[in-house]
């Protein structure tokens, strides 16, 4: 099955099993693909300096997955908080989604 999904992905971007938790697949695929784009980007949006751009997209790429977390730290608290932190990654990453280029 793994290579029928990997042979899968290469032709279609995804595979069914992505599909399983596609919230959890998006936002890995986002927050690696960010990240790399916060390390090798040599351009930054106008309007705002280079600093501040590795800054948006060092946040977006640190705070648009949930982590799990250790189940004796996990708490209501921890969750809200999380959360909290994903969506203003997601309001940040829909902001500048036409400047996410290279």
């Amino acid at each position: 099955m793994k290579l029928k999904n990997f042979m899968y992905r290469g032709v279609h971007g995804w595979c069914p099993e992505d599909v399983w938790n596609l919230d959890v697949y998006l936002a890995r695929v986002i927050a690696e693909s960010i990240k790399y784009l916060e390390k090798h980007t040599i351009s930054y949006p106008n309007g705002m300096t280079f600093k501040q751009w590795k800054k948006i997209l060092n946040q977006i790429s640190k705070d648009i997955r949930i982590k799990e977390i250790d189940e004796e730290f996990y708490t209501l608290k921890n969750q809200r908080k999380a959360y909290k932190k994903q969506q203003e990654a997601l309001k940040l990453f829909v902001t500048y989604f036409n400047t996410l280029w290279d």
